[in-house]
């Protein structure tokens, strides 16, 4: 298990605002979009993205921690008093998976690997 962040996600309430705001703040731009999200391109690479979200519940930055283990981490997360949000699910071919656990105060967290599968 590495365990260290390698993505996020900051929920917000409109894609338009956020862009603006912290473009105008970081310098940031946003190659590519969805129906709700957006990639945010630091300069070097994709870091992150911005995901519109009606959701108040986990409100704020969310944190993707790399392992090379997705399943084992999200069946210790339930064994540990966790309930899994979200099974293995393909990203896109170059850039692997993610899974996504909500601890016991209700904090989502999300995984990714690059690993298959076994």
């Amino acid at each position: 298990m590495r365990g260290k962040p390698s993505w996020w996600d900051i929920l917000v309430d409109d894609l338009k605002v956020a862009q603006d705001f912290y473009g105008a703040v970081f310098g940031w731009t946003f190659p590519m979009s969805g129906p709700d999200f957006v990639v945010v391109f630091d300069g070097t690479e994709q870091v992150g993205q911005l995901y519109e979200s009606s959701e108040r519940v986990g409100r704020g930055i969310r944190m993707y921690f790399d392992t090379d283990d997705l399943e084992g981490v999200l069946a210790k997360a339930a064994n540990a008093g966790g309930t899994v949000k979200t099974e293995r699910t393909l990203i896109s071919p170059e850039m692997g998976w993610y899974g996504e656990f909500v601890d016991p105060s209700g904090v989502t967290i999300g995984l990714h690997t690059d690993v298959p599968a076994e």
